[in-house]
């Protein structure tokens, strides 16, 4: 088991309590890049607004992600059509214990919904429908809907519509394949700039989960912007271990990979 710093480790009881299916360092990770362990974060950029349920039976118009695991507001709504306890936005922006175990319970709940979706997909490339019996490959495209959204078969965004072109293009449906195929999934040619980085947050989370040494994202969430903390230290680190994978041309900027689902 590795052990992280104290700022991240901290969660690791409540994550265990909230996220039984998934790996338990692996949401540690997504905690660090989303938010560096600081639970009712906003994020610096605004996403889509959505209304979301306030204490005391009101309502407010919210158009940040929030919490631990950086939640935008309709993701909030689509909890609270059918499951409970009802979230609220002093839920999402609160630093309590209740508060936080809310958070990641509601991170963790959107990463085993992508899972899913990739099982629905395509059974026999995904063929687990919770995390716990997902391949590792699963849990990597997991991973890249959690940054750009799934998507459904047969549309123009999330990961899903890609994994099919890969599919027609006779490639595997691997995070490898998506660097590779996409190269500037994510760019915008109007504005110049990226506007999101799926693929490398893919590359960054997984390969933080799967290399980092105990202690080595001592950093990670104590600098950088609300909109996540700054990957730069962690770039280097993990540089050689996605070479492996042909994957370091890709790796420069990472700041720049949070825009929300």
């Amino acid at each position: 088991m590795k052990t992280w710093p104290p700022h991240i480790e901290r969660f690791r009881t409540w994550v265990q309590w909230e996220c039984r299916d998934i790996p338990v360092d692996l949401v540690l990770v997504i905690i660090a890049h989303e938010s560096g362990g600081r639970a009712g974060i906003e994020a610096a950029r605004t996403c889509k607004s959505a209304i979301i349920p306030s204490d005391g039976g009101g309502e407010i118009t919210a158009n940040r992600a929030m919490g631990l695991m950086q939640i935008i507001p309709s993701h909030v709504n689509s909890w609270n059509v059918s499951k409970a306890p009802k979230i609220t936005y002093q839920d999402m922006t609160g630093q309590d214990e209740r508060a936080a175990r809310l958070q990641i319970r509601l991170g963790c709940s959107i990463f085993a919904s992508y899972v899913y979706r990739l099982n629905k997909f395509d059974p026999v490339a995904f063929p687990g429908s919770t995390p716990g019996t997902a391949t590792e490959n699963q849990l990597n495209l997991a991973l890249v809907a959690y940054a750009i959204g799934p998507g459904k078969p047969g549309g123009k965004k999330g990961v899903i519509p890609r994994l099919e072109k890969l599919k027609t293009m006779g490639k595997p449906m691997t995070l490898k394949e998506l660097s590779k195929a996409f190269p500037k999934w994510g760019y915008s040619e109007d504005l110049g700039k990226w506007i999101n980085r799926p693929v490398q947050y893919g590359l960054a989370v997984w390969g933080a989960y799967k290399n980092t040494k105990p202690g080595a994202i001592a950093s990670i969430g104590n600098t950088g912007s609300n909109q996540g903390p700054s990957l730069f230290p962690l770039a280097m680190m993990l540089a050689a271990a996605f070479a492996l994978t042909n994957t370091s041309g890709i790796l420069g900027n990472l700041g720049n990979i949070f825009q929300r689902r």
